[in-house]
């Protein structure tokens, strides 16, 4: 099916300083990914977007016999005759026969960081200590979760509570309100497996506040670092689900130790996905913990460990 073109051999490239990923064009496409300016040229010139042809050529397709020639579905009005001439006055000269390189705008290196990348999302300072969580044995899913509560973007009480959802907002356990600090470290819940742990740990694992208890022990090296983040994401993981049987389905903990036997069911869920040289500490402290968890009585069915999502 044929469609109307517009052709242009030496288009004015001066004005538009465009970002331009693309070299050869075989593999990004024109309208939809953001070769030439930072947003996509759909987005930049929505009137042209409207009528394309074909809204997934590749921008080698619209570069033929040393011209640029993307094909409409018809004939154009005025607006989009005035979007023409800008687009056409971006357009680079020519294409190479190179490879397509993306190139990362918030860098002038153009090499993509997850730093720069988290300062954009969020218009703050990224933390540092918080990169090698991406780096430890957890399910995808656990680590977008942790990732979620360094941020505090959990739906606590609180948080549903700004959307005029429905509920008080406070701790079913507790009676104050529910932020994501309260789940984490100030419900009572929370204070009894976090003492387990410390006790079962040592003093390293006394913590009071979220920031400053994490960017004192990530800040641990190699393997010690990877398996710190594998127990916090498990033992909040395990906070997590005792809050939701509580909020969501109103099923409250018979014993406190219920938590416990959770959290080392997670462990033990997740220690396929410990490196090899990692497991033989990872083993030392799981029966460590294990050895701390005798003295409680067997878990409830009421607790049993919710699956990873």
């Amino acid at each position: 099916m044929g469609g109307f073109g517009c052709n242009l051999s030496r288009p004015n490239t001066s004005a538009a300083g465009p970002y331009w990923p693309a070299s050869g064009g075989r593999g990004v496409r024109f309208w939809l990914d953001p070769w030439l300016l930072p947003v996509p040229l759909g987005i930049r010139f929505p009137a042209l977007f409207a009528i394309k042809a074909s809204p997934s050529s590749l921008v080698a397709e619209n570069f033929r016999d040393g011209i640029w020639n993307p094909l409409f579905r018809r004939a154009f009005n005025e607006v989009e005759a005035s979007e023409l001439q800008s687009l056409m006055g971006a357009l680079p000269a020519a294409l190479s026969e190179g490879k397509d390189v993306a190139s990362w705008l918030l860098l002038p290196s153009g090499e993509f960081s997850v730093s720069s990348a988290y300062k954009a999302l969020f218009q703050g300072p990224a933390r540092p200590w918080s990169g090698p969580l991406w780096e430890a044995p957890l399910p995808l899913s656990i680590c977008i979760f942790v990732w979620q509560l360094l941020r505090d973007r959990l739906p606590s009480g609180v948080e549903v509570s700004k959307r005029n959802d429905p509920g008080d907002g406070r701790c079913p356990l507790c009676g104050t309100p529910e932020s994501c600090t309260h789940i984490m470290f100030s419900c009572s819940a929370a204070q009894f497996l976090w003492n387990f742990v410390w006790e079962a740990l040592g003093p390293t694992w006394q913590a009071q506040e979220l920031e400053e208890f994490l960017q004192a022990q990530a800040n641990r090296t190699g393997g010690g670092r990877r398996l710190f983040w594998l127990l916090f994401a498990a033992l909040s993981w395990t906070l997590w689900n005792v809050r939701n049987k509580m909020v969501i389905e109103r099923i409250f903990p018979t014993r406190a130790s219920d938590s416990v036997f959770s959290l080392l069911a997670f462990l033990q869920q997740w220690s396929p996905l410990v490196r090899l040289r990692d497991r033989p500490t990872f083993k030392s402290s799981l029966r460590t913990l294990r050895a701390a968890a005798l003295p409680f009585a067997a878990p409830s069915s009421t607790l049993a460990p919710s699956p990873t999502p």
